[in-house]
C-alpha cells in the first residue's frame, strides 16, 4: 500500500482549529481518483 504525507487539521472538542499535523495516508490516491472522475466527465 502506498503511503503519502498529508496535512491534517487538528481540532478540539468544540471544533476549533488548534493546529496541523503531518500524517501518512493514502490521500494522493483519493486526489487521483477524483481527477480520473473529472476526466471521465469531460
Amino acid at each position: 500500500m502506498n503511503c503519502y504525507l498529508c496535512k491534517k487539521f487538528l481540532t478540539d472538542v468544540n471544533g476549533y482549529q488548534v493546529g496541523t499535523v503531518w500524517s501518512c495516508e493514502k490521500c494522493l490516491d483519493i486526489v487521483k481518483q477524483l481527477a480520473d472522475e473529472n476526466r471521465i466527465k469531460n
